[in-house]
């Protein structure tokens, strides 16, 4: 059977002899630990490049929806003798030395934040650069569909069957068989993190896009 979202409902589904169980609940459990795993750790099969052209005097840049957390900014432009990486600051300290980027004047900046899923440099720009930005996707919203596939690898997938079977044993309250499956997940995890772990430069915590009720299990 194809990875897919459906694939794995139905495989949690048979591991927990329970086949009535509610699908939707095993599949909240599903999203819910994919959140958890990619909002806290950035991945290399999760990264993504994009080319973006910017325009004169602009302070800020829009990435795409599925942005999480940026792993690098370059800008580029012509008149240049090679790319210019930029330098990564925390929001805070971003904000505390530039608290109105657009008071600045026009030049190339040296300094970027992200902030509310958008990118802030420290002055508006001076030329049409492009900007060449690496960075992680966010979690996407899993279906209970045969054409849903789960962000993390197939060869990792224990992280789902267990999240799935540590959900079914909490709404069962047997609380020392989810122990079980949540150590496994964790196990797995680290497995995971040991294969795909990307080694980055700048500081920050990656954005976990979560929907609300989504606290515990």
């Amino acid at each position: 059977m194809a990875y897919s979202t459906s694939a794995l409902i139905a495989e949690v589904l048979d591991k927990s002899k329970d086949p009535a169980f509610p699908r939707d609940r095993i599949l909240t459990y599903l999203q819910r630990v994919q959140d958890q795993v990619l909002g806290h750790h950035m991945l290399k099969f999760n990264e993504k490049r994009v080319a973006a052209s910017l325009n004169v005097a602009d302070t800020t840049y829009a990435p795409a929806e599925t942005y999480q957390q940026a792993i690098q900014a370059v800008l580029s432009h012509a008149t240049l003798a090679q790319p210019s990486e930029l330098i990564y600051l925390s929001n805070q300290e971003f904000f505390e030395r530039f608290p109105d980027p657009a008071i600045y004047s026009q030049g190339m900046p040296l300094y970027f934040t992200d902030y509310g899923g958008d990118l802030y440099f420290d002055r508006p720009l001076d030329k049409a650069y492009t900007l060449g930005l690496r960075y992680t996707e966010a979690s996407s919203r899993l279906t209970d569909a045969t054409n849903s596939t789960p962000q993390i690898p197939q060869e990792f997938d224990g992280i789902y069957i267990h999240a799935g079977l540590a959900g079914i044993e909490a709404y069962r309250e047997n609380f020392d068989l989810e122990a079980i499956h949540l150590r496994r997940v964790e196990d797995i995890t680290a497995d995971l993190l040991g294969r795909y772990s990307l080694r980055v430069k700048r500081p920050g915590k990656a954005r976990t896009i979560r929907r609300r009720g989504d606290d515990g299990w």
